[in-house]
């Protein structure tokens, strides 16, 4: 049987909140172990006004995750992700930054994809760490399995976009 794999990010529903850290930081950062976003947690809300269960970052594809999808993902023993607690000002919301620490290789038919002559993302799997959450090389995109995909759309986690790798 053929695995499937998925993309995630935060859906950008209207109305929804975009959150901005109180520091500078490069996109990458979020990644690493050691991200200046740990230690300097604090944000504050860009625009929007409505909390869902994933919320975007203003200034770029990274998102935190609220307490549920946090508590969804670790009771059900989730791989290939970490996060860390951040603090929003002016809202007793909890959330928490979002780390993908899963890898693939990278996309192999790069090409045709930004030639648009397909938008289906190809990895080697065996590059894969067989981790339920993970990014391909090179790239910013969350990749999970189907078994990721149902149990967040069984929990009706809110404010989440899927598509086919």
């Amino acid at each position: 049987m053929e695995k499937k794999f998925y993309r995630f990010r935060a859906e950008d529903k209207k109305g929804s909140v975009r959150i901005k850290s109180k520091v500078d930081y490069d996109t990458l950062d979020i990644l690493r172990k050691d991200s200046p976003l740990i230690e300097n947690n604090q944000f504050f809300i860009a625009n929007g006004t409505k909390f869902f269960d994933i919320v975007q970052f203003d200034d770029s594809l990274n998102f935190a995750i609220s307490k549920k999808m946090k508590n969804l993902l670790d009771s059900n023993n989730i791989t290939g992700w970490r996060c860390f607690p951040i603090v929003i000002e002016n809202s007793k919301e909890e959330y928490f930054g979002f780390q993908n620490t899963g890898i693939a290789g990278p996309i192999t038919n790069l090409e045709a994809v930004n030639n648009y002559e397909t938008e289906f993302r190809e990895f080697d799997i065996t590059t894969w760490d067989g981790s339920d959450i993970f990014n391909l090389d090179g790239s910013l995109f969350n990749v999970c399995t189907e078994r990721v995909i149902d149990l967040l759309q069984k929990e009706r986690v809110s404010n989440l976009e899927i598509a086919y790798l």
